[in-house]
C-alpha cells in the first residue's frame, strides 16, 4: 500500500494539472495512514 501511495504521489507531482486532485488524495492518504497506525 505504502509503495503504491508513493508511486501515485510521484505521478501526481509530474502532472501540475492534477495538483489539486493530488492534495485531496494526500489528505485521504494521511487519514488512512494515521488510522492504520
Amino acid at each position: 500500500m505504502i509503495h503504491s501511495c508513493v508511486l501515485f504521489q510521484a505521478f501526481g507531482l509530474k502532472n501540475e494539472i492534477h495538483i489539486e486532485k493530488l492534495n485531496s488524495n494526500m489528505e485521504q492518504i494521511l487519514v488512512f495512514v494515521i488510522g492504520y497506525f
